[in-house]
């Protein structure tokens, strides 16, 4: 399955680099309903379910990537204006489909008859749901339970989900502003570059989309 990940220059030449990309945290992320867009009745509930997604941050990290690359806010938002890169990776294993939704979930939607009945199992269902603003997107998720040891950085402290066999880098796409030479991508990429296809975006001339050009 080829899944795509959005960021800034400087951080995808050093995902490129190390081999590895950040693992975001679910109270960090830019959706302030995150792991909350579930119906409830009184204060108390709402104050609980934000200790438990607090929780739930402590032990879950998420990658977010997309199933296109192809739409201009994703390159607005994620990849600094379109000066960015996107990096395409072939994955094999299990990933959430995030599931966008105009109005908030029910216990029922959830399966139980009342929000009493609401287990932590339920509650997990919660992390693949989002607004239907965020359509757009087309994102899956990769979780990564239990902030992997091996894979904290001993000097940010940050966690990363390292390439693989099952997570393996395929394509790199800069962005339609991008100012990168295909000869500093070719350093970074090093021996690695002859098994990655390197392309540049441009607007495409029949839609509001970007498409690609190979640079090698």
């Amino acid at each position: 399955m080829r899944l795509y990940y959005f960021t800034n220059e400087q951080y995808g030449l050093e995902a490129i680099r190390d081999q590895r990309i950040k693992i975001s945290i679910i109270k960090d992320l830019n959706d302030p309903f995150e792991f909350t867009a579930l119906s409830l009745t009184g204060l108390d509930q709402r104050e609980t379910l934000n200790h438990i997604k607090s929780g739930v941050s402590e032990n879950v990290g998420i990658v977010c990537l997309s199933s296109s690359w192809q739409h201009i806010l994703m390159w607005s938002h994620y990849a600094d204006k379109h000066r960015g890169i996107c990096l395409g990776f072939d994955f094999q294993g299990h990933v959430e489909k995030v599931q966008y939704d105009s109005k908030f979930l029910t216990a029922e939607d959830l399966g139980v008859t009342s929000n009493e009945d609401i287990t932590n199992v339920e509650l997990a269902e919660l992390i693949r749901h989002k607004s239907s603003v965020w359509r757009y997107e087309k994102e899956y998720r990769l979780l990564c339970p239990n902030y992997e040891p091996s894979a904290k950085d001993p000097i940010s402290q940050i966690y990363f989900l390292n390439f693989s066999d099952r997570f393996k880098l395929k394509q790199v796409i800069l962005g339609c502003n991008s100012n990168l030479s295909s000869l500093r991508l070719k350093q970074v990429l090093a021996s690695k570059s002859k098994s990655i296809r390197c392309f540049r975006a441009r607007p495409s001339d029949v839609g509001f989309k970007v498409t690609k050009e190979p640079i090698f």
